[in-house]
């Protein structure tokens, strides 16, 4: 009887702090704080060449859609996936040009409302160009990407 008596006192405290580890991770759970999906638009435009690009950012992934139409040469237009990292988007562009998909990394330096995009030496490899030392970059003060109201 005893025996009976010690383990169903066991039984019932396992049982009970069982149940409390469920409701703390519960409880947890439900109140982490969620990543916010938030979209925001670019322009650029300088001597007759101009580009969009639009954002959507959830804490520090970023997706959009990037599209350049340079004066007297041929336009592209396509997708990039990337990071935010210090105050730098880094991303892989993929578009196309010329009926031909390459792949492309693009860094845009973050200032208040502007973006400010990267240019530096490449590696390149089939159709892919990364840079080869993203710290090292220099950006082009005098095409800024200005923050616009999204149209879609």
């Amino acid at each position: 009887m005893k025996n009976r008596l010690l383990f169903a006192t066991l039984f019932f405290a396992a049982c009970g702090n069982n149940q409390t580890t469920s409701q703390s991770t519960d409880t947890a759970t439900a109140t982490a704080p969620q990543d916010t999906l938030v979209t925001s638009c670019y322009s650029m435009v300088q001597n007759g060449d101009s580009a969009q690009l639009q954002l959507q950012t959830s804490g520090t992934v970023v997706k959009g859609n990037l599209a350049y139409h340079r004066n007297e040469k041929d336009n592209n237009n396509g997708s990039l996936e990337g990071i935010i990292r210090d105050s730098l988007i880094i991303a892989d562009y993929t578009f196309q040009s010329e009926g031909k998909t390459s792949i492309r990394q693009v860094v845009f330096k973050m200032q208040a409302d502007t973006l400010l995009e990267g240019y530096g030496d490449v590696d390149a490899t089939g159709d892919t160009t990364k840079f080869k030392n993203v710290d090292q970059l220099q950006y082009m003060n005098n095409r800024p990407f200005i923050k616009t109201t999204c149209t879609q």
